[in-house]
């Protein structure tokens, strides 16, 4: 089982608008380029945005990937997007929903022997290798003044309470809002967080999968940053104020914790494999 996980670096955005389907590269999405018929890539790009509308929201999901991306386009109406040294491709509907995931899909050997992939490790450890997952995901509302920001975790044990005739009002009572300063600290499981973001045009909506639970959020100090911390990882992760993502969640290799985590959760997805061969 190869080691590396899913990454994101210089993603590309793929914006599934109403009247536009394009193609947006760099950290200011200067670049474009036309999502009909795509484009076949050269420079080296880890993860990808899908950006729809729905209404006066827009919505964005960041999904890594653990190759570079090496073609997107669209055929027949849905829309690929290929990693350098895998048979299969992503594929999504034209409104942006997932139709299938290639993590995990077998790597071509020669793969890791390539320019990209070895530029890519030289730089950075190789953890365990879990499928970031968005499942029962906290939602983050930001305001400019980070201390004013909300935390909202939604919360299944709550949901008992509910009442057959008042089925709205009850599932409220299943939320809990909590202030990002001085933060909290989650006792149920959560993977995976949405920011909401007011602007101008709209509600803004973006979702970030995490491959392991979120156990805390907090605004530290006087530092006008959310940080977000992922369970077993000594750096969290870190949004601006202005709910923009500025540092995704790593583990740190002089970190006797970070390292024993790692080792336990190999152990268990080990375990788990044997367990599938031999029910095959």
């Amino acid at each position: 089982m190869y080691d590396f996980r899913p990454k994101v670096k210089d993603p590309i955005t793929i914006v599934l608008g109403k009247k536009d389907k394009k193609l947006m590269f760099g950290e200011t999405r200067e670049e474009e380029y036309p999502l009909d018929p795509g484009i076949i890539l050269e420079t080296s790009h880890y993860g990808f945005i899908i950006i729809t509308e729905k209404g006066i929201v827009q919505e964005e999901i960041l999904y890594p990937t653990e190759c570079n991306i090496n073609a997107i386009g669209m055929r027949d109406g849905k829309i690929e997007i290929y990693e350098e040294g895998k048979r299969k491709g992503w594929l999504f509907d034209s409104n942006g929903v997932l139709c299938r995931s290639i993590i995990g899909e077998e790597i071509d050997g020669e793969y890791f022997e390539s320019k990209t992939y070895l530029d890519m490790t030289n730089s950075e450890m190789k953890p365990i290798n879990r499928e970031p997952l968005v499942k029962n995901p906290v939602r983050i509302e930001v305001d400019p003044e980070t201390y004013h920001s909300n935390v909202v975790v939604h919360d299944p044990s709550l949901e008992e309470e509910r009442c057959p005739l008042y089925q709205d009002l009850k599932q409220k009572k299943a939320e809990q809002r909590f202030p990002v300063y001085p933060g909290v600290v989650l006792g149920t499981e959560h993977y995976g967080f949405t920011l909401v973001v007011k602007t101008k045009e709209g509600v803004r909506e973006k979702t970030y999968p995490t491959q392991n639970p979120i156990n805390g959020i907090a605004a530290q100090g006087n530092a006008k940053k959310i940080q977000i911390f992922e369970e077993g990882k000594y750096h969290p992760w870190t949004i601006s104020a202005a709910g923009e993502l500025e540092g995704e969640a790593h583990y740190e290799p002089c970190s006797r914790r970070d390292m024993a985590y790692m080792e336990e959760q190999l152990r268990i997805l080990e375990e788990e494999n044997v367990i599938q061969k031999i029910k095959k």
